[in-house]
């Protein structure tokens, strides 16, 4: 994936004892996973993305290996 235009958090957080990963870029342009106040989950294959409003959170469950994901943030 190519990200033109961004400025990058080098440092990633890490959750659940090192099995997943977040990367964060910043944008200034618009670029599911459960989101925070539903109850069915969505399934993204790798490639795409999903939107998470301001101030709310999601879930992610992974069958197994190591979720990595990166957030963007607009401005």
């Amino acid at each position: 994936m190519i990200f033109e235009n961004v400025t990058a958090t080098a440092l990633a957080n890490v959750y659940f004892d090192g099995k997943v990963t977040s990367h964060s870029l910043a944008n200034t342009n618009g670029q599911k996973v459960t989101p925070d106040g539903r109850e069915e989950a969505q399934s993204f294959q790798s490639g795409t993305h999903f939107e998470v409003p301001a101030n709310s959170g999601f879930t992610i469950a992974v069958a197994g290996g190591i979720c990595q994901y990166v957030c963007t943030f607009l401005s």
